[in-house]
C-alpha cells in the first residue's frame, strides 16, 4: 500500500544573483516525506523577486520570501504543484499520443528509460546520456522525428564546430566575470557519439525514423585519424619526478593510490573496487575485476570494469612494501567500533567507502601543492603513451589498460607516431640552422 504524504519543512530559501551581485530569485526547495519517515523527491521553484524589491525594507522582503516559501510547501504538500521536468515529460507524451507521432524530447525520455533498464549501464552513464544530448534536444526538442532529415544532421555538426572555434558565454560567480568558454574537443566526440547512437536507436530498433541523419558524418570530426586525433593529456618524466619526489611527504594512503595508479595505469573506480583478496603478495600482482561509482540516484556502487575485461596488474615492489605496513597498521588499530573491510582503500575515518569525486578533490589539492594539473586519468594517459613510445606493442598496451586494441590504437599509437614525426622535424630543423 503507498504511504501517505504527509506536510514537511522546506529548506531555507536561496537568493540567485545577477552580474550585478544583485538578488534576482530565490531558489526554495521542498522536499516530499511520507507517513512512514521516508523521503521522496526534492521540489524545485526559481521565484522571481518582485520588480518593486529594491524600494522594499529588510523586513517586507523577509516576509515576502518567507510566504512564497510557505505558499510553494502547501502546494507541494497537497500535490498541486508539478515540477519543470514532469510538466514537460507529460507534454511531450500528450503531443505524441495525440498526433501519433514522437517527438525529440519524448523520444530521449524513452531511450534514457531503455538504456536504464534493459541495456545494463553502469549508476551514473544514463545522466551522462542526457548530457550528451543536451544540445540536440536545444536544437530538434519538439520536432517530430519523421521529419529529422540530414540537413538537420548538418545544423548539428556545426553546432558541435560552434562549441568548440566559437565556444558560448559563461558567468563565473567567484570572480564576477562573463569569460567564453570553449568545448574540447573530447567533448565534443562525446555529445556526436551519443546523439549518433540515439538516431540509430530511433531508426533500427524503435523505427521512429526513416534515417540516420548523422549516418557517415563521423569523418567530418577526424573523429579517428588525421591531425584532429583526440589528444590525451600526460606527464613528462620531468613532472613524474617531481610527483614521485614530492609523494614521499605524503599519508602512506595517498602514496599507495598514486603508486598504483602510476605503475598499472587503473581507472579511478578499479582502484576503489581494489579487496584484499584481489591481492598476491606472492606473485606481486592485483586482480582488477570491479569499478566503484557514485550517482545521485544510486549512491556508492560497485560494478563490473569496464567491457568486464578482468586483468591482472603488477605494480612495483615499493608499493607492496608500502602495502604491507599499511596492511598491519589497520590490524594494530582494528576495534570493534571500526571493522577490517574487505576494501584496501575504506575512508576507516568516516566507517564508509571512499568515493570517486574524493580521491580527484585530493589529487586537485596535491596537484596544486606542488604546481602541478594532476587527475587519477592523467597518470593512466601517461602510462599508454611511454609504452607506445617505447615500442610496446598495441595488444599489450590494451590488455594492461583494460582497453579494447581499437580504442589503444586511436588513443596511444597514432599519438607516438604524432610524436615521433614532430622529434624528426625538430631534429631536422636543427641540422638546417
Amino acid at each position: 500500500m503507498k504511504n501517505n504524504i504527509v506536510p514537511s519543512e522546506p529548506y531555507k530559501p536561496k537568493p540567485v544573483y545577477n552580474k550585478d551581485h544583485k538578488i534576482v530569485s530565490y531558489q526554495l526547495r521542498v522536499p516530499q516525506k511520507f507517513s512512514d519517515g521516508t523521503r521522496g523527491e526534492i521540489f524545485n521553484k526559481n521565484w522571481k523577486v518582485p520588480k518593486q524589491w529594491e524600494t522594499m525594507s529588510a523586513d517586507e522582503r523577509r516576509n515576502a520570501v518567507n510566504n512564497a516559501n510557505m505558499e510553494f510547501a502547501c502546494e507541494c504538500n497537497m500535490g498541486i504543484f508539478v515540477n519543470k521536468q514532469t510538466r514537460l515529460k507529460r507534454t511531450a507524451e500528450e503531443m505524441a499520443y495525440d498526433n501519433n507521432k514522437i517527438t525529440f524530447s519524448c523520444a530521449v525520455n524513452e531511450f534514457v528509460k531503455y538504456r536504464k533498464n534493459n541495456a545494463g549501464l553502469r549508476a551514473n552513464t544514463t545522466s551522462q546520456d542526457i548530457h550528451n544530448l543536451s544540445l540536440a534536444i536545444k536544437l530538434f526538442g519538439d520536432k517530430e522525428l519523421e521529419y529529422i532529415n540530414l540537413d538537420d544532421g548538418n545544423t548539428f555538426i556545426s553546432a558541435l564546430y560552434s562549441l568548440e572555434n566559437d565556444g558560448v558565454e559563461k558567468y563565473i560567480k567567484r570572480t564576477k566575470q562573463t569569460v567564453i568558454k570553449h568545448f574540447k574537443r573530447g567533448t565534443i566526440i562525446k555529445y556526436f557519439t551519443v546523439t549518433h547512437a540515439f538516431f540509430r536507436w530511433c531508426k533500427d530498433t524503435k523505427h521512429y525514423m526513416a534515417i540516420n541523419p548523422l549516418e557517415g558524418k563521423r569523418n567530418k570530426l577526424k573523429y579517428e585519424y588525421g591531425e584532429d586525433v583526440i589528444q590525451r593529456k600526460s606527464h613528462t618524466i620531468e613532472e613524474m619526478k617531481t610527483i614521485l619526489n614530492e609523494l614521499k611527504n605524503e599519508p602512506i594512503y595517498w602514496q599507495l593510490f598514486t603508486l598504483l595508479f602510476i605503475d598499472t595505469g587503473c581507472r579511478r573506480g578499479e582502484v576503489l573496487g581494489v579487496e584484499w583478496s584481489d591481492i598476491s603478495f606472492k606473485n606481486e600482482s592485483i586482480t582488477i575485476k570491479q569499478n566503484v561509482q557514485r550517482s545521485r540516484e544510486r549512491g556508492t556502487t560497485v560494478g563490473p570494469i569496464k567491457n568486464n575485461q578482468v586483468r591482472n596488474v603488477y605494480p612495483s615492489k615499493e608499493f607492496f612494501e608500502l602495502l604491507k605496513k599499511y596492511q598491519k597498521s589497520l590490524k594494530e588499530n582494528i576495534n570493534e567500533d571500526n571493522q577490517f573491510t574487505n576494501y584496501v582503500f575504506y575512508d576507516h575515518t568516516k566507517a564508509r567507502m571512499m568515493r570517486p569525486n574524493e580521491v580527484s578533490d585530493y589529487y586537485k589539492m596535491f596537484g596544486k601543492k606542488i604546481g602541478l594539473k594532476l587527475n587519477p586519468h592523467k597518470f593512466r594517459h601517461t602510462l599508454g603513451n611511454l609504452m607506445a613510445d617505447n615500442g610496446t606493442t598495441i595488444k599489450v598496451i590494451a590488455e594492461t589498460l583494460g582497453d579494447s586494441i581499437e580504442v589503444a590504437n586511436r588513443y596511444y599509437t597514432n599519438d607516438a607516431e604524432n610524436r615521433k614525426k614532430e622529434a624528426s622535424k625538430n631534429y631536422q630543423k636543427m641540422l638546417s640552422e
